[in-house]
């Protein structure tokens, strides 16, 4: 995970005098727990299908977000 997923390789996450982070950890861990609730239906699909439903999923929970700003 430290290869791919560590926030001092993207400087843009960085506030502009390098002390602090325009990452949100909260709502990375809400994210988290919602894409955990479908874990029991994912876990035996294809990648195709896996990735496929998701992408479904994360359009769907978008669009219903913005329609709540």
């Amino acid at each position: 995970c430290q290869k791919y997923c560590n926030p001092a390789l993207f400087p843009d996450l960085q506030t502009d005098d390098g002390t602090g982070w325009w990452f949100n950890t909260s709502i990375a861990e809400q994210t988290n727990v919602w894409l955990g609730s479908y874990h029991a239906m994912v876990r035996e699909m294809t990648s195709v299908r896996f990735n496929f439903f998701l992408d479904e999923m994360i359009r769907l929970r978008n669009i219903d977000l913005v329609e709540k700003l």
